[in-house]
């Protein structure tokens, strides 16, 4: 078949500004001893698509969503939040003092924004709020960046 590379991302320019601990290139999922969703690819370049992948979204049922097929098909370990439904079972019984709501479904998003933002690369949606604030100020924070200013 043809000959497939890995997609690459843009440099940003600000980031160079300021020194940052890198990762070093051999990530894998053996390394944080996760359970991927399918198999590794066994050789060659597509072993870079091996890379562990955190998708933030608020998609129902994401694993099972046509519009993230190809992502699916392609990176064999994908994770969403929704997968670690054990480790954020704390937030089950919090509840707010003022009123009794239940709190859970207000702090989803902000958890989801801070696993994205401790990612070694983050990827926004285009016109998305929510990608640009993690791209622009927590992402950058975390890894010791400037905050992107926009506008």
């Amino acid at each position: 078949g043809p000959a497939r590379t890995p997609p690459t991302l843009s440099d940003d320019a600000l980031a160079f500004r300021l020194p940052h601990v890198q990762i070093p290139p051999s990530v894998s999922p053996q390394t944080w001893n996760l359970q991927c969703r399918r198999e590794l690819h066994p050789e060659g370049d597509l072993m870079q698509l091996n890379i562990p992948l955190f998708i933030s979204t608020d998609i129902s049922n994401p694993e099972n969503n046509p519009s993230l097929r190809i992502i699916l098909d392609t990176f064999p370990c994908v994770f969403f939040l929704s997968d670690f439904s054990g480790e954020i079972s704390s937030l089950d019984n919090l509840k707010s003092g003022y009123d009794g709501l239940h709190l859970k479904e207000f702090l989803i998003p902000f958890l989801d924004a801070i696993v994205a933002s401790r990612s070694h690369e983050m990827v926004g949606t285009k016109g998305s709020t929510f990608s640009q604030f993690v791209e622009d100020v927590l992402w950058r924070r975390y890894h010791g960046y400037e905050i992107q200013q926009r506008g």
